[in-house]
């Protein structure tokens, strides 16, 4: 692949930039001034005979490249969107819909392919894609969210917190990083800045049935980032991986509770609250699949406990938590015994299915 350098755009290129991209793209004038305003963004178009082409996107260094995944070569940013019409045009067109499910994307189209800048946004506006395209390729750097906030990220290879070899964002072998800085590229995106953690290789382990690890022993790099520091609200701290039952989506075995024993994941050990400071959210880990996280519902300071609500369905729970139930019941409301306790929780679960019926009778 030839390597070329970016060319640096003088004020009058850029004017003539501007003007021709406002005048196709009155519709869509707020978010063509987000692009367009930002001087990295400028290295990444070029306009010629009255057609806005993009380069190829550049590097730190300010030389072109194009690094492409397989899992986002085949990631398709048109299946599914109804808007025919707009795509099929013969000149290049900017694109800002919003679908049904409440997804919204905006991006470039030339002869129907995505040309230039594209970015999806899920209904409550977190980024799920931002990505480069060439004549319907992707280019240079590109982000694609994963479950519970995580990214993958074609930069230099990279991915996410480890870097390695992936086959279809499948983690091969790679080896963990921290993100110590962020740097600016010529698409107007900050990209994080790695540096290598330890030497140890890591590659995809997904539990079964009968089996949650086949390294038990091999800590995450990710958790221990969280041990003795406070944190913010919606931090992910821990992760809980175990094997897979039928029944159920994951369970611990007995011989891997203990840290002597199993130390890949440490969300096990967040004890039970009634008024916990995290919860349980899914999470997609590039080691486990995916499998449940630990995510802080406030402000966590250095030195707290982390608890979590367990959410057992009081016909089934163990006796403790039967009674740590009733305890707390008392507390808040002072109830004089466990008993009586558990009793009108069941006579309120009858209570509020009888009305729901009734009230459904009337409807009908």
């Amino acid at each position: 692949m030839k390597v070329s350098e970016c060319e640096s755009q003088d004020e009058s290129k850029v004017e003539a930039f501007r003007q021709a991209v406002e005048s196709l793209l009155d519709e869509s004038s707020n978010i063509i001034k987000e692009l367009t305003e930002s001087p990295q963004f400028m290295d990444c178009v070029t306009k010629e005979d009255d057609k806005i082409l993009t380069k190829e996107p550049c590097d730190q260094n300010g030389e072109c490249q194009l690094d492409l995944i397989g899992d986002f070569e085949q990631f398709s940013i048109t299946n599914g969107l109804k808007l025919t019409s707009k795509l099929e045009e013969s000149q290049l067109s900017f694109v800002n819909e919003s679908l049904e499910d409440g997804i919204k994307f905006s991006g470039s189209f030339f002869e129907g392919k995505p040309h230039g800048f594209f970015r999806i946004m899920n209904k409550y506006g977190d980024l799920v894609f931002f990505g480069c395209f060439i004549h319907g390729r992707l280019h240079g750097q590109s982000l694609k969210s994963l479950v519970g906030g995580g990214f993958l990220l074609n930069l230099d290879h990279s991915n996410s917190e480890f870097s390695g070899s992936f086959d279809q964002s499948s983690m091969v072998s790679a080896q963990a990083n921290e993100v110590i800085n962020t740097r600016n590229n010529c698409c107007g995106l900050n990209y994080p800045i790695f540096e290598l953690l330890n030497d140890v290789y890591y590659s995809q382990d997904i539990s079964s049935l009968d089996k949650i690890s086949k390294e038990p022993m091999l800590a995450d790099p990710y958790e221990s980032f969280f041990v003795f520091i406070s944190v913010a609200s919606g931090t992910v701290l821990a992760f809980y991986n175990g094997i897979r039952k039928p029944s159920t989506d994951m369970d611990i075995p007995q011989e891997c509770i203990s840290l002597d024993k199993y130390t890949s994941s440490l969300a096990h050990k967040v004890c039970h609250s009634f008024t916990p400071n995290c919860d349980f959210d899914k999470y997609d880990h590039p080691r486990f699949g995916v499998i449940l996280s630990v995510v802080s519902l406030r402000e966590i300071l250095e030195g707290e406990e982390l608890t979590v609500d367990y959410k057992y369905d009081l016909n089934v729970a163990p006796s403790w938590y039967k009674k740590a139930w009733a305890k707390h019941q008392k507390m808040i409301r002072g109830m004089p015994s466990w008993q009586k306790a558990l009793s009108r929780k069941r006579r309120y679960r009858r209570n509020t299915s009888s009305l729901s019926s009734n009230h459904l009778n009337k409807i009908v």
